[in-house]
């Protein structure tokens, strides 16, 4: 009697694992048909304005649009990053980030903060005339709160940046620095080569910055820190800008490290809390398999990541960073059209 019983449970036990390894392997067919599926989606982008002939760079040839789809490529894809500062009023960072799984590069242009957008500008004006807003002329950090409704605020950072960069931007993405801590701290913080020991205290703004010099992995309260520190660079705020680009980077090679698509997945569905953005996680599944076959050594090319060239100009008792035209387009042509070494 007692070996039945003990046949009995055998066969039950061997019932209750080949049931989990069916359900493992299903899901894990499942996870792969909604990959392939979300893949093999509408890759045509919609440029938003319509005319290209104002862009620097040359729009891609329909032939290779057509191949790219037969083969079920991904396209690339642009987004802007605003990174708002403590009152949530002002736009601290403003970068334009490019994508492409292809050429396995992500590719940076950076935005003076302080850059000045004339909005009776033939460039601008229409934007003025699309949204309210409230003033003639800003510096960009200031675009933000003089926009009435604050949805249209993001928009219209956008298209100012995609009117400076000269291309189309697909996406945005808003971050105020409660979000980029929380983003810090859910990676596990970030390895940042601090260049010097950076100490500042500012009462009003409750601002306490203390960093040691030298190469450190840093928490969301010290990343903040870094990117706020402006004071001390010997080139200015192009300092704070090559700084700011330094954590982007960092941050990208913390997640690009994990190797595992559904722990990527898991953090960008735990991270998506902490932003705002237009890019949606079914987006987002298109690209996971690119991203763990990223080689981390290589993505970061140098010169792919740039400032838009500017000089200082006073205007009504204030001074502004205008763009260097000439040399705005020399960089980008040089940026986007580059061919992989």
């Amino acid at each position: 009697m007692g070996n039945i019983f003990e046949n009995r449970n055998h066969i039950k036990i061997i019932l209750i694992m080949g049931l989990m390894f069916m359900i493992i392997v299903s899901t894990l067919i499942i996870s792969n048909m909604i990959v392939k599926w979300a893949t093999k989606s509408d890759y045509e982008i919609n440029f938003p304005g319509g005319d290209s002939s104002n862009n620097l760079i040359a729009a891609t040839d329909n032939s290779k649009e057509e191949k790219q789809e037969d083969e079920g490529e991904v396209k690339k894809i642009t987004a802007v990053i605003i990174g708002l500062d403590k009152s949530k009023n002002l736009s601290d960072v403003v970068m334009v980030v490019q994508f492409n799984p292809k050429e396995n590069s992500l590719k940076c242009v950076s935005i003076p903060r302080d850059l000045y957008i004339d909005f009776s500008d033939y460039k601008f004006s229409s934007i003025r005339g699309s949204y309210q807003v409230n003033v003639s002329y800003c510096k960009l950090t200031e675009v933000y709160q003089n926009v009435t409704d604050k949805e249209d605020a993001v928009k219209v950072i956008q298209e100012i940046a995609e009117k400076i960069v000269g291309i189309p931007i697909d996406y945005y993405v808003k971050v105020d620095l409660d979000g980029f801590k929380a983003i810090v701290d859910l990676v596990g913080g970030i390895e940042v080569e601090v260049p010097k020991r950076m100490v500042y205290h500012d009462q009003s703004q409750g601002l306490h910055i203390f960093l040691e010099s030298g190469l450190q992995t840093l928490d969301g309260e010290k990343a903040e820190q870094l990117v706020r520190y402006r004071s001390g660079y010997v080139d200015g705020d192009l300092g704070r800008i090559k700084m700011q680009q330094e954590v982007l980077k960092a941050l990208c090679k913390k997640v690009l490290e994990i190797r595992n698509p559904i722990e990527i997945f898991s953090l960008v569905k735990e991270g998506y809390q902490y932003i705002e953005t237009d890019f949606s996680l079914l987006d987002c599944m298109k690209y996971i398999e690119y991203i763990t076959g990223l080689n981390v050594s290589t993505i970061f090319q140098e010169g792919n990541m740039v400032t838009i060239p500017t000089y200082g100009e006073k205007i009504n008792g204030l001074w502004y960073e205008m763009q260097d035209k000439d040399k705005t387009r020399e960089i980008l042509e040089e940026l986007f059209n580059q061919k992989d070494q």
